[in-house]
């Protein structure tokens, strides 16, 4: 198992899957877990495509989570703070560009919390200010990945263009 092939085709993973062992398998690949979760709590809806017109991926999982999944994602992702990320000079701007848009938010913490909002799916928890907010490293329009959640609940969502 591992990348979907290039032709063209979408292939789509939900955990209403008959057999929902491959997808549990792609959230461990794409969270960097040792092996599959198992599927108490476990939400995914994961969409791949390569083809034509290049790359078209999108992901969104929610799970049960615990101090050492949290850990292992953030590494496998190399995730940082939204303050950690526009910190970094390499990747500001486009992070900035990324969660801001050509809207306007009191504080960098709005402007998260909203766009996750607006990308997250019906299944996905609400991000509230009070959570925990990671973002891949050099995350931006075309390419990002986010994590949000509690010490007990994970959600992550992923958009690849290209």
């Amino acid at each position: 198992m591992g990348v979907p092939p290039y032709d063209n085709k979408e292939y789509r993973f939900c955990d209403s899957d008959p057999s929902a062992q491959a997808g549990r398998e792609r959230v461990a690949l794409l969270l960097g877990l040792p092996n599959a979760p198992n599927d108490d709590g476990l939400r995914f809806d994961l969409s791949f495509y390569s083809g034509g017109i290049g790359v078209y991926d999108q992901h969104a999982i929610a799970m049960n989570a615990d101090a050492g999944l949290w850990s292992a994602t953030k590494k496998h992702l190399s995730a940082k703070t939204p303050t950690e990320s526009v910190g970094d000079d390499a990747w500001s701007e486009e992070f900035n560009w990324l969660v801001y848009g050509d809207d306007e938010f009191p504080s960098l913490n709005d402007a998260v919390v909203a766009f996750i909002n607006r990308q997250r799916k019906d299944f996905q928890d609400q991000c509230t200010p009070n959570m925990t907010v990671l973002f891949q490293a050099y995350s931006n329009v075309n390419d990002w990945s986010a994590l949000w959640g509690t010490d007990t609940r994970l959600n992550y969502l992923g958009f690849s263009q290209g």
